[in-house]
């Protein structure tokens, strides 16, 4: 239920009938109008393998919210020119706390 829940949260309500091919939903629909209810009861090891690898787990659904935040964060950078720096430690990264300026006046341009 709360897989289901979390695929539902990455599309609009409009896009559930009818989903887009690229999206997780889809597979899941895909499944579930052969082997739903009334169907099809015995579901081969192939498609059951195949469905187990296509579709996403739960930590691997994002949340809508934070990719928008993400995608603001990232988009401020850009446009004032301004990145966190972080420092690599084993499999993660550590915020420095330093924020390098990438864009900025051109030192050697003759129009300043």
């Amino acid at each position: 239920k709360e897989q289901l829940d979390l695929l539902l949260s990455t599309l609009p309500k409009d896009q559930w009938d009818s989903p887009p091919e690229d999206s997780a939903l889809y597979a899941l629909k895909c499944y579930a109008e052969v082997y739903g209810k009334g169907k099809a009861t015995k579901m081969g090891w192939w498609d059951y393998w195949y469905m187990k690898q296509t579709l996403p787990t739960q930590g691997e659904i994002f949340d809508l919210v934070a990719i928008e935040e993400d995608y603001q964060k990232q988009r401020e950078e850009m446009r004032t020119g301004s990145k966190a720096a972080y420092f690599p430690v084993f499999i993660d990264f550590i915020d420095s706390g330093i924020q390098t300026k990438w864009r900025g006046p051109e030192p050697f341009a003759g129009d300043q």
